[in-house]
């Protein structure tokens, strides 16, 4: 394909490795409970997701992620007791504050089926919170 480059170095992927364990660290939070924590479990899968190059399986994962079990992930998908609505309203706050408009607002549709408006709070203009109303559209 035209314009893109293809001579990405080992350099290039340690990079990117860095920055995805930089973005998880805002995450880790969520895979702890009382008696235990997933953080590698689900710092693995992240990365399975974006480096594995066949299908995104938990057995293909554990071929491209290094000390990576699939049944580890497996369980880490499955059975454990991580909040993923946490997950998911830290991740709708990020989007919102980096393209989410302080004035007009913004509004996401993402493929959970789930419309995200984010709305700018004129009683706190000096705060970079954007409540999140979600409404969910019937399938």
């Amino acid at each position: 394909m035209k314009g893109i480059k293809n001579d990405l170095t080992i350099l290039d992927l340690e990079v990117v490795i860095e920055e995805l364990r930089g973005f998880h660290e805002h995450f880790q939070r969520f895979f702890r409970v009382k008696t235990r924590d997933v953080i590698k479990q689900s710092l693995q899968y992240l990365q399975g997701l974006f480096i594995a190059k066949e299908r995104k399986n938990m057995t293909n994962m554990e071929k491209s992620v290094p000390d990576c079990n699939h049944q580890s992930l497996q369980n880490f998908i499955s059975d454990s007791q991580w909040d993923e609505e946490g997950v998911i309203s830290e991740i709708q706050r990020q989007v919102g504050e980096l393209i989410g408009n302080p004035v007009h607002g913004s509004v996401h549709i993402d493929e959970s089926g789930f419309l995200n408006i984010n709305c700018f709070n004129p009683k706190n203009p000096g705060q970079n919170s954007f409540p999140v109303l979600t409404q969910e559209f019937k399938r």
